[in-house]
């Protein structure tokens, strides 16, 4: 997909914009007009009148005067206004993925999409403190080689502080914000650290930060080499690193490849049709429906073809959306491989991002999307996979804290968490749960970070079983 335009392209989203946070979006589509208009005089209508013959801009012109003439809080800003009636109007689309971007936010989109920025090399999120149930950023990911990793910072290092401003009361992207910077200028970080009697500062110099989109590895089995492939996100450098490591795959003469799509929430769905076509040969590989009925076929494009020619397996679980469920449904609609694990998470409709002339864009609801087979994902709950398996977490829901201790000492941390989260409801004021949560949220960070051992990682062991017999039916 080309770099984005300003007010001249429009990019497709199909990330899943939910509860983990900040989500992958894209977009792609004609041009729109601008919602923001001048607004004439007018005068007040009576109090709860509503008049069905006022032009809409002119009832928002009205309700804009009302409250300018008459809230008690003299400071509101016009931009907030605005801002806040952008957003009430989404409101009541009754459409869960629309909402409004602003300026800011624009900007965060576009760095996200480039999958490259200039920063510290960690992921932040906003982590509930079991001690006091308050939110508060957290590193949940740093990335190997970058500054954060050189300077020793941890996954689950709470930032108390950002060059000397609490973080208490910041948003996620307001925290963002002040990390990120120009090359070469340095940012200071206070970390609280589980073990730590004292925050600690830590003093960093921002670099080119290339956010990782995949982990693959050769695993050795008793039938050959098997590829194994874990895709993070579908951002604009996705295809290409899948490319090289399909390309060494080839060389090292793999006889297998796994491509684990697990907890992936999508992305771009220019990058979704590159990745499907490394393994799709040619024909459709997603259909994307406008709401007149309209529909547009997305083929395979076969220049990108890996020509493996090996069996493949999609591993997918329930958090597995959008751009994945693209591939996956590619891939079993063409009986090209197995997908094996969940039913997905069933995200089959695209949002598209509309700039405003003024700055900013809204996130609309356009189309949706289905499978080569016609299989409409949105409305089937998912991708349901050829193959079921049991995931670690799945029989957890009332098992509590002497099940965590256990889960902890097996270096099951996803696990001790699930316990450990009905423990705490159960019994907030245990301050022993309190110190296993963070025990617990440690592990899981630096395992994710660093990707847990394959060895241990029950769902790619039963792909390796699968796998395994398929490379032998073959034979």
């Amino acid at each position: 997909m080309h770099k984005w335009q300003a007010w001249k392209a429009v990019l497709i989203i199909l990330a899943l914009v939910a509860a983990f946070g900040i989500g992958r979006l894209s977009a792609q589509f004609g041009k729109f007009g601008s919602l923001i208009a001048g607004l004439p005089e007018s005068g007040v209508s009576p109090a709860g009148a509503i008049l069905p013959s006022i032009a809409p801009i002119e009832h928002i012109d009205e309700a804009y005067r009302c409250i300018k003439r008459n809230t008690y809080n003299r400071d509101v800003k016009d931009k907030e206004l605005v801002y806040g009636a952008i957003q009430g109007m989404l409101t009541a689309l009754d459409d869960k993925h629309a909402r409004f971007l602003t300026p800011e936010e624009q900007r965060e989109f576009e760095i996200q999409t480039e999958g490259e920025f200039e920063g510290i090399g960690a992921e932040l999120a906003q982590i509930p403190d079991p001690a006091t149930n308050r939110y508060r950023i957290t590193i949940v990911t740093v990335f190997p080689g970058q500054p954060a990793h050189k300077a020793g910072l941890q996954p689950m290092d709470r930032i108390k502080a950002i060059d000397g401003k609490p973080t208490d009361k910041m948003t996620l992207s307001e925290a963002v914000k002040l990390i990120r910077g120009p090359k070469g200028t340095p940012v200071t970080l206070t970390i609280e650290r589980p073990g730590f009697e004292h925050p600690i500062n830590v003093t960093l110099i921002r670099e080119r930060i290339k956010v990782p989109t995949l982990k693959a590895s050769v695993i050795e089995t008793d039938v050959g080499k098997v590829g194994y492939i874990h895709l993070l996100d579908f951002s604009k450098l996705a295809e290409k690193e899948l490319s090289e490591k399909l390309r060494k795959f080839k060389d090292e003469k793999v006889v297998g490849l796994i491509l684990d799509l697990r907890d992936n929430p999508g992305g771009l769905l220019d990058a979704a049709v590159a990745v499907a076509s490394r393994f799709v040969k040619g024909g459709p590989v997603v259909i994307v429906r406008d709401r007149y009925g309209n529909e547009d076929v997305y083929e395979a494009r076969p220049e990108n073809y890996a020509g493996l020619n090996v069996p493949l397996i999609v591993l997918v679980n329930r958090l597995s959306a959008s751009a994945s469920e693209i591939v996956a449904g590619a891939i079993k609609d063409r009986k090209l491989g197995k997908v094996v694990g969940e039913r997905t998470f069933g995200k089959g409709s695209v949002q598209t991002a509309i700039p405003l002339k003024h700055g900013g864009s809204v996130i609309l609801t356009t189309h949706r999307y289905l499978t080569p087979s016609r299989y409409d994902i949105t409305e089937k709950s998912g991708i349901e996979p050829d193959v079921e398996i049991k995931f670690e977490d799945a029989s957890l829901a009332e098992v509590w804290k002497e099940r965590a201790r256990e889960h902890i000492k097996l270096e099951q941390f996803e696990d001790a968490l699930v316990c450990l989260r009905r423990a705490l409801q159960l019994n907030p004021k245990d301050k022993e749960l309190s110190k296993l949560w963070d025990e617990a949220w440690n592990g899981w960070g630096q395992r994710r970070a660093a990707g847990k051992p394959i060895e241990k990682d029950q769902e790619l062991q039963q792909c390796l079983e699968l796998l395994k017999q398929e490379i032998k039916s073959r034979r």
